[in-house]
């Protein structure tokens, strides 16, 4: 199992991500690039300066399938598929349909975590930077 990425709040780093690889989007056509970095914006806002709420996506490479999370306050919600953006995607929309609901508002009621600029990229025009400077082909072995 090898991690690609992680987005949680880090306290002891004063950041968000954490990875290895990072999401190969720079062989993305310029529409679908856009669309995967708005959701990474849209998913980094509630979830900047709280603890409690994370995603991240590891690779199985003996099975060559991409497992993702979902955790938000205490709750896991997994996902499985061989294409790595097909589990971001999935996750980016259980995250955000999380964050629009009822209960997300309680919980975050209850612990709201530092909001958002409590990393680094706490404004769009950073993660956006980050992620244009980070964004690379993913290097996987062949089958």
């Amino acid at each position: 199992m090898r991690k690609i990425f992680r987005m949680g709040y880090e306290p002891c780093k004063g950041d968000c991500y954490c990875y290895d690889d990072v999401l190969p989007i720079d062989e993305l056509n310029p529409a679908r690039k856009q669309a995967v970095i708005q959701k990474l914006l849209d998913m980094h806002a509630p979830m900047c300066g709280n603890e409690a709420l994370r995603y991240g996506v590891d690779l199985d490479e003996e099975r060559r399938l991409f497992l993702g999370f979902f955790y938000h306050y205490g709750a896991l919600e997994t996902f499985i598929g061989p294409d790595m953006l097909g589990v971001v995607d999935a996750i980016a929309e259980s995250a955000l349909a999380h964050f629009k609901s009822e209960q997300f508002k309680i919980e975050q009621g209850n612990a709201p975590g530092l909001g958002r600029g409590a990393c680094a990229y706490g404004s769009d025009e950073s993660l956006v930077d980050f992620i244009n400077r980070s964004a690379r082909a993913m290097p996987i072995a062949p089958a």
